[in-house]
């Protein structure tokens, strides 16, 4: 991927969480749970490496990773 490649996927990603997180306030604005309504909607997320990163000679054996 490009910077400009990612750039425009990191937007839509952020934009869908905060589409998500809009509908649901408004589902909750119209149900009975009035504690929900007042809880903070948070979106949790993580990017992964936007460069190679994959570095072989840190790689531990099997019988060490797992121990």
């Amino acid at each position: 991927f490009g910077m400009e490649e990612v750039e425009k996927y990191v937007d839509v990603a952020g934009g869908l969480a905060r589409e998500c997180v809009e509908e649901e306030q408004c589902a909750l604005s119209s149900s009975q749970n009035s504690a929900a309504r007042h809880l903070p909607k948070l979106v949790f997320g993580s990017l992964g490496p936007l460069v190679e990163s994959y570095r072989p000679d840190k790689i531990l054996p099997h019988h060490k990773g797992v121990a």
